[in-house]
């Protein structure tokens, strides 16, 4: 499974999926009577849910990242060499229950990581406690974006930016740049572009390492390129946009979504027009399965709508976010 995520391409065609669904094929995993012991369970749940998950089949994967959570807690203490494989279990389905807008699980599962963290202090390793802050940072920010009014989300960002600062040594460098986007991201939905380009900013700083995977270095790549637009730095713009279309380009993963967006900045028209044309390709772009992923991790359906309505972006992107 691991070697088939690393060739896969979630965004683009189907036939980079064609590994993963060759894994799904498998009798062992066609269904559960084969998986007698507590292990076996575990890792049959675990990778169907990663499987839907990369398939874009957000409703399998819940399902199966609901039955590995329920299997681990049918008796927790049996389980205990399995507490960091629980924390990340939990945090999955928390950002597929969010992803699926069933707030009310997603807050549930958020308080258990919290309950769990209390309960087992003793018990959990440093790392295993940074991974649920982070965690908890991580769907708390994706909450609050839908959800939460703008001085609790303020306030709750200069909560995670001081854990960051504490603890950033400690933490895994994949939550880590993860928390950089969402908080970027956030801050975007609140017009607070400022926050949005100081963590932006840090990821670009990243990408010079070269540990982002390519989904991320596109995704604040994008971001990057709106929060400017919001900004009015229209000079710096069309530099900015053609060097991501040269990036993109390069990594040979320019998609209808990028085609957009990289298209629109470039006429440098903000009028009716030009945002209903740039409207009726990203529709065309959302259309695909695959593609329509991308508008959970930057919806520019609903800033185009917010344009044209004359709308906060905030107050479009939650009425479309639960509309969905």
């Amino acid at each position: 499974l691991l070697n088939a995520i690393r060739t896969t391409d979630n965004f683009s065609h189907n036939k980079s999926q064609e590994k993963i669904l060759h894994i799904l094929q498998h009798p062992m995993l066609r269904d559960e009577t084969q998986a007698i012991s507590l292990f076996s369970q575990i890792y049959f749940n675990t990778i169907n849910g990663i499987c839907y998950h990369i398939l874009a089949d957000d409703e399998k994967s819940y399902n199966y990242r609901k039955k590995l959570v329920d299997v681990m807690e049918r008796d927790l203490l049996n389980t205990s060499g399995y507490f960091g494989n629980y924390i990340g279990s939990l945090h999955n389905l928390t950002v597929t229950e969010i992803k699926l807008k069933k707030f009310a699980e997603a807050e549930l599962h958020l308080a258990k990581l919290e309950a769990f963290q209390q309960e087992y202090s003793k018990q959990l390793s440093e790392r295993s406690k940074i991974l649920i802050k982070s965690s908890h940072a991580l769907n708390t920010l994706s909450l609050l974006g839908y959800c939460g009014d703008k001085t609790t989300t303020m306030s709750f960002i200069a909560t995670t930016e001081t854990f960051i600062t504490r603890d950033i040594k400690k933490m895994d460098y994949r939550y880590l740049i993860h928390i950089y986007y969402s908080i970027a991201y956030t801050a975007f939905k609140f017009s607070e572009y400022a926050i949005a380009i100081k963590y932006l900013t840090k990821l670009n700083v990243e990408s010079s390492s070269g540990k982002l995977d390519r989904y991320l270095q596109r995704g604040y790549r994008l971001l990057l390129l709106m929060v400017h637009l919001e900004m009015g730095n229209f000079r710096l713009l069309q530099y900015m946009v053609i060097n991501t279309y040269r990036y993109l380009l390069k990594i040979g993963h320019l998609t209808k979504f990028d085609k957009a967006i990289i298209s629109f900045i470039r006429s440098n028209s903000m009028d009716k027009k030009a945002l209903l044309q740039f409207q009726k390709q990203l529709q065309a772009a959302k259309a695909d399965k695959f593609e329509a992923q991308e508008f959970s991790h930057l919806d520019v359906i609903s800033w185009v709508e917010s344009k044209l309505e004359k709308k906060p972006f905030i107050e479009v992107y939650r009425k479309n976010g639960f509309q969905q």
